[in-house]
């Protein structure tokens, strides 16, 4: 009796590691393979909503096409400082999807004048989580942080004034 008891244990445990593993491996950031996070970094970012951006970025959105605005399910994205300047970058939805992450852009000025910096990745949002979905990363390349994208390009870049994936 003691034996079934101890594989029946034993099959528990396994399963419960194994959903464990797999719920782990399907949720959140991507960390594996990123590099270090770099924590200052990290602590700059904070949710934001369109009403709060600032006036320059909604005109660069709506000049690019971005379809977002108050009051939608995609009105969400993160200010976050990419280039330890002091003042935020803002990663926000652009275009919304009929299911899943919306299309964000990465939003930063460069020689006074805003621009984008990336348009090519997923927005999640969990409501709480700053950044959730991306990794601010330790690593720098021209001046502004890697950054590591879950359920998109993976590591990016700074290079030629845009994040580009490696």
């Amino acid at each position: 009796m003691e034996r079934k008891e101890s594989k029946g244990l034993r099959l528990l445990t396994l399963s419960i590691l194994t959903a464990l593993l797999f719920f782990g491996l399907s949720v959140g950031p991507v960390l594996a393979g990123c590099g270090p996070r770099d924590e200052s970094a990290s602590k700059t970012c904070k949710n934001v909503r369109y009403k709060a951006l600032p006036p320059e970025v909604k005109k660069l959105m709506a000049r690019i096409g971005c379809d977002v605005k108050t009051g939608s399910n995609y009105d969400y994205g993160y200010a976050v400082d990419l280039n330890s300047d002091g003042s935020p970058e803002y990663a926000f939805c652009c275009t919304e999807s009929r299911h899943g992450p919306c299309g964000m852009a990465i939003f930063g000025k460069s020689a006074g004048q805003w621009k984008v910096l990336t348009d090519s990745m997923h927005g999640m949002d969990d409501g709480k989580t700053p950044c959730y979905g991306f990794v601010v990363l330790k690593k720098k390349s021209s001046g502004y942080n890697d950054i590591c994208v879950d359920d998109g390009p993976g590591v990016m870049r700074f290079k030629n004034g845009v994040y580009n994936a490696e």
